[in-house]
């Protein structure tokens, strides 16, 4: 082959010289040198490479460093396989001359890489094939532009013009006439050009005929024109006038004269011929195989065959038409029958060779494929005693080490790593060049924890053998190691015209996992330097895009909400759900309630697809993750975009001593709920009204007189007997305001209380990953006894005191993905103060979890377990003057399991909760009158005389505890909601009951569903 490549090349060379000399005067020196060119010419063409030796030795004494001197011996050196020699003459040319057309000649020989020789060798087996296109592809990857070297060149532009491209083919010998117009070889080529695509003229005829009797090239053009003949046949005008010609010039040839008897016999059989269908089909078949549709020309083929099975021009057609379908066993069968029929013509035992080679070649990966390593071996063996296997060495190597590789995977499959790893060693040693080769073993590499080897592998690939395969490789491998930018560089290093349909897919991903890392890094100037992003991206990039925006959406980003809105409709199937949730999410976020509530129901919709359900406020079994998030925050978009207004009425019931610890309350509870017009949220007002009934104090009993107030001190003219019932009335009253991720509210205790204080707080609300975190800073009023809501005067002297309130800072966190399981937690620190009341402080830590053991829309359960731990400096429990009469043991733990059932039917909503809990506490000691060191010391001085020791002993108490709670809510109609609240605690020292009755009036009659758990109002002095 290489042989041929230098032939032609000596000969486009001179033509190149001859033709550029005669486009300028020369002088007498380049005369010389031109005359002495045309002569190696003229001696080329006729073979005489002794004559050819004598001339290049005569134009080297005129110009011995001529580039074209040195280009000539580079050739000469090449011919004789002195490859050392050649290669330095071409360096020498690099140096002196590296753009000269001679240096640009000789690189197509000397310099072409062994990929590009290797791509050579397997273009001229593809075109032998009849694999034209796959063949044209192999030509471009050695040569980008079309080679200059004649032989090369004729063959490369052959293959274009079988592969369909008749145009550029004809356009691209034409060319190289015109730069050569006395070289008969190329003439000859483009005449056979031309006939391959059955554009010959009449012009062509007769050059053809002149061209018979040239002394050197008359055989081929005579072989040329029989072929001709051959294939048209002697039917047509033109072809009998070309055979009349060709048999005048060679009378005596007798092919010729062959034929031309024949063209006779035919010219009077003809108006016979065209009458036979069978010839006819035959025909028909032979243009559409010409055309290159193999397809269509089988099947005219066919039918001629079956009319005609000893017609060796429909077994051949068949044998061409078949085997450039791929279908290589069929066409061995064809080209067999044809050499049978034809035993003499040996183009039949070359078609033989090459379809047996390329069916061997096909079953080899076929069994490779399915895992058939036995019959993969035995067609490697045939393959590699192939005639043709000597001109394919590469191809073998590669084939070996595939084998090589799949026994490796074998062996890795069973569990033998080692072996796997050793067989995919010696295939790299035989096939280093091979990129998924490199790639299987680099994964091997990786496994056996051997980085720094893997990294090197495709480094070496890299450096010695750069094919666009290594770099995809390459490519995919630092994108598996997570080196995006490394991964979108190599791939971009793939030429553009061999990217296939994975590399560019492969780019998209790795383009796209970086456009998503920056997004995320900062979306808004990512945005703003590509306006287009999402408008671009695929639709699960959208999705994440849209996630990311929204989890840092604030409202001055309600510009994007146009570009997220016009791209909604391209999210597919796959992605929609989600897609819809983080956009109502932004939507919220940047306050378009109105677009995020559209959205959400949207996102619950596509998630459903094509569900029957009437309301999307009713949970299906089929309802994912995302459809409660959705309804939440679909009820709460409506919530917040309407008035609420809650009207409520509760008793509580704490029993006791009456009108020392007894507690009996009525309230009533007003609460307007309104809603921001600019951003989600909604302020309140809230009034209550409440009467306290302590019940009427029996003095007489001497227990509980020396145990409230001053009693113990009391000397003359003290109260006895049953003492006025103890009542007081009050309307607290707040105001405040909830922003969704911050709060606050500012009242006061019931005004009209024989004391009454400001109270209110403020807090916020942030997730940090998966927590929910809230600080809050509070100061509340303690409800538990009369004396620690609303001061008490003392029976006993002109004191009051109390009314305490709990001032404290309070941190919690939760987690609760809408899964199996739940998490909440809370500690914080409070300072106690009131009037005539002794400060103190608390700490506290609570915690708990909880399990959703069952969860449908009407009927769900939830157990969890909660743990209490707190404490005070003092324990201030007690109802003498100075105690804030709240309860505050020294240590108190507890630990208890709530059980829940809850659910919505219809209208009607309900939760029941019971709850199994035991507590222990431990006492601390303290004196009867905290705040008065006289009153205590006067108590302890008259001990003797009142027999009462002033001091509250230390001890320890708790015991098992036990709760139930109901709440119940229907909805009357689209605005009213009713609702009942019932909860009962006992323990052996505590028995409060409470119950609540509720209307909820919604002033946008949304028709929303009852809340689910159900939604009571609570006092604002409870909040």
């Amino acid at each position: 082959m290489v042989r041929r490549w230098f032939n032609g090349l000596i000969l486009l060379l001179l033509m190149i010289v001859s033709v550029a000399a005669n486009e300028r005067p020369l002088d007498g020196q380049a005369q010389s040198i031109q005359s002495v060119e045309a002569q190696i010419v003229y001696w080329y063409e006729r073979g005489r490479m002794d004559r050819v030796e004598d001339l290049i030795q005569q134009l080297e004494r005129v110009q011995p460093n001529h580039p074209r001197v040195l280009e000539l011996r580079a050739m000469i050196a090449w011919q004789q396989r002195q490859t050392e020699q050649a290669r330095r003459y071409y360096n020498q040319l690099v140096e002196n001359a590296p753009e000269h057309p001679a240096t640009r000649r000789l690189r197509e020989i000397v310099a072409l890489d062994s990929e590009a020789q290797q791509a050579v060798g397997n273009a001229e087996l593809l075109y032998l094939a009849g694999r034209y296109e796959e063949a044209v592809v192999e030509w471009r990857l050695a040569f980008p532009r079309a080679p200059e070297n004649l032989d090369l060149a004729i063959q490369y532009w052959f293959a274009h013009a079988r592969a369909g491209q008749a145009d550029e083919a004809v356009a691209g010998l034409t060319q190289l006439r015109r730069e050569q117009p006395n070289s008969v070889r190329l003439q000859l080529a483009l005449i056979e050009v031309r006939f391959l695509q059955n554009q010959l003229t009449s012009d062509d005829y007769q050059n053809l005929a002149r061209l018979s009797e040239d002394a050197v090239f008359g055989a081929q053009a005579r072989a040329l024109s029989l072929r001709i003949i051959n294939f048209f046949g002697v039917e047509t005008a033109s072809v009998n006038d070309f055979i009349a010609v060709l048999e005048e010039k060679h009378p005596d040839h007798l092919e010729i004269s062959e034929v031309a008897e024949r063209s006779r016999q035919v010219v009077a059989a003809t108006a016979e011929l065209e009458s036979d269908p069978a010839f006819q089909k035959l025909q028909r078949g032979l243009t559409y195989l010409a055309n290159e549709q193999p397809l269509m020309a089988e099947r005219w083929l066919r039918e001629s065959y079956q009319e005609r099975p000893d017609s060796v021009a429909a077994v051949s057609g068949l044998g061409y038409a078949t085997m450039r379908q791929g279908r290589h066993a069929e066409a061995l069968a064809w080209f067999r029958r044809a050499a049978s029929m034809e035993p003499e013509v040996e183009q039949w035992q070359q078609m033989i060779e090459v379809t047996t080679f390329w069916r061997d070649f096909g079953l080899f990966g076929q069994h490779l494929n399915e895992g058939e390593l036995r019959r993969a071996q035995i067609m490697f063996d045939r393959l590699q005693s192939h005639p043709d296997a000597e001109n394919q060495v590469d191809l073998i190597a590669n084939l070996d080490a595939r084998l090589l590789r799949a026994r490796a995977m074998a062996a890795t499959e069973q569990g033998d790593n080692d072996s796997g790893h050793e067989l995919l060693l010696e295939a790299y040693r035989r096939e280093p060049s091979d990129p998924w080769l490199v790639a299987t073993l680099v994964q091997s590499h990786e496994q056996r924890e051997e980085l720094e080897l893997a990294a090197q592998r495709f480094a070496e690939l890299i450096q010695h053998y750069p094919s666009d395969d290594a770099w995809f490789a390459y490519s995919l491998y630092l994108a598996r190691n997570e080196r995006d930018d490394d991964a979108l560089a190599a791939i971009l290093r793939v030429s553009e015209n061999a990217r296939s349909e994975a590399m560019l897919a492969h780019q998209e991903r790795i383009q796209s996992r970086i456009d998503v890392r920056d997004f995320r890094q900062d979306w808004r100037r990512f945005l703003a330097s590509n306006p287009n992003t999402l408008d671009d991206a695929d639709t699960s990039t959208l999705a994440t895009y849209i996630s990311t925006m929204a989890a840092d959406a604030r409202a001055s980003d309600r510009q994007y909400l146009r570009a997220i809105e016009q791209n909604m409709t391209r999210l597919d199937t796959e992605n929609q759900a989600e897609g819809y949730a983080e956009a109502s999410r932004f939507a919220e976020a940047v306050g378009d309630r109105s677009l995020a509530y559209q959205w959400a129901v949207r996102g619950i919709e596509v998630q459903r697809g094509d569900s029957e359900s009437t309301s999307i406020w009713v949970s299906q079994e089929s309802d994912d993750w995302r459809v409660p998030g959705l309804q939440s925050r679909a009820r709460n978009l409506i919530s917040s975009s309407e008035k609420v207004l809650y009207l409520g009425y509760e008793q509580r019931q704490k029993s006791g001593t009456p009108g020392i610890t007894e507690l009996n309350s009525k309230s009533v509870m007003i609460d307007l709920r309104v809603p921001f017009d600019s951003r989600s949220g909604y302020w309140f007002a809230r009034v209550d009204p409440i009467w306290l009934d302590a019940g009427a104090a029996d003095l007489d009993n001497t227990f509980w007189r020396n145990r409230f107030g001053t009693g113990l001190l009391c000397e003359e003219d003290c109260p006895e007997g049953i003492q006025p019932v103890r009542k007081d009335f009050g309307v607290a009253m707040g105001v405040g305001a909830d922003y969704g991720d911050w709060w606050f509210d500012i009242g006061r205790s019931p005004v009209g209380f024989n004391r009454s204080d400001w109270i209110g707080g403020v807090g916020m609300r942030r997730s940090l990953g998966e927590f929910g975190v809230r600080l809050t800073a509070s100061r509340r009023i303690q409800t538990a006894t009369l004396i620690s809501f609303a001061s008490i005067e003392d029976p006993f002297s002109d004191r009051n005191w109390g009314a305490v309130t709990k001032n404290g800072i309070d941190l919690g966190a939760s987690w609760d993905q809408g899964g199996r399981f739940g998490w909440w937690g809370n500690t914080g620190l409070d300072y106690y103060m009131g009037h005539q009341v002794e400060e103190n402080w608390r700490w506290y830590a609570f915690t708990g979890g909880y399990v959703r053991a069952y969860s449908s829309e009407p009927f769900a359960v939830t157990v969890g377990l909660t743990t209490l731990f707190w404490g005070f400096d003092e324990d201030l429990s007690e109802t003498t003057y100075g105690h804030g009469h709240y309860y505050s043991p020294e240590q108190y733990r507890s630990i208890s399991v709530p059980i829940t059932v809850f659910g919505r039917i219809n209208r009607f909503s309900y939760l029941v909760r019971g709850s199994l809990g035991y507590s222990s506490t431990r006492l601390g000691e303290q004196i009867f009158f905290p705040t008065d060191a006289t009153l205590q010391e006067i108590a302890q001085q008259n001990q003797e005389v009142t027999g009462v020791s002033p001091f509250f002993t230390a001890g320890t108490g708790g015991g098992r505890s036990h709760s139930l709670t109901g709440v119940f809510e229907y909805q009357i109609n689209r605005h009213w909601y009713v609702g009942l609240r019932t909860e009962l605690i006992r323990s052996d020292t505590f028995a409060p009951n409470q119950g609540l009755i509720y209307l909820r009036y919604h002033f946008g009659g949304y028709n929303l569903p009852v809340a689910r758990p159900p939604d009571p109002p609570s006092r604002y002095v409870d909040r």
